[in-house]
This record gives C-alpha cells, sequence and structure tokens, in this order.
C-alpha cells in the first residue's frame, strides 16, 4: 500500500490474470505497441495499469 492505494508490480500474467488489473481506457494501443525486444515489469496502482517498465537484457 503506498497512500491507502494498492500497488502491484509484477509480469502480464500476474498483475493481468491473477490480479485482475486493467488497461486504462484510450491506452491499450500504447500496450499493444510495447517492444518485444524487452522484458516487461507492469506498474498498477488500485488495479489499473500506471507504468511499464521495458528492460533490455542482451544475450551474453
Amino acid at each position: 500500500m503506498v497512500e491507502d492505494k494498492k500497488v502491484i508490480i509484477g509480469s502480464a500474467h500476474f498483475v493481468f490474470e491473477d490480479e485482475g488489473c486493467c488497461i486504462p481506457e484510450g491506452e491499450q494501443e500504447k500496450y499493444d505497441a510495447l517492444p518485444a525486444a524487452y522484458s516487461h515489469l507492469y506498474l498498477c496502482i488500485d488495479g489499473e495499469l500506471a507504468a511499464v517498465i521495458c528492460i533490455h537484457d542482451p544475450l551474453r
């Protein structure tokens, strides 16, 4: 909890399927355009997607 709001961070499966978070209205296009070359961490506040962190982890 942050300022009495439930904050969740994790994989798409965790935040959308397990926790039931949703993408804010009008933001689906941005979500669909996330670059596949990155790993994504999703941040939800009070059940709504607030941010996506893209992590570049090149092969060694």
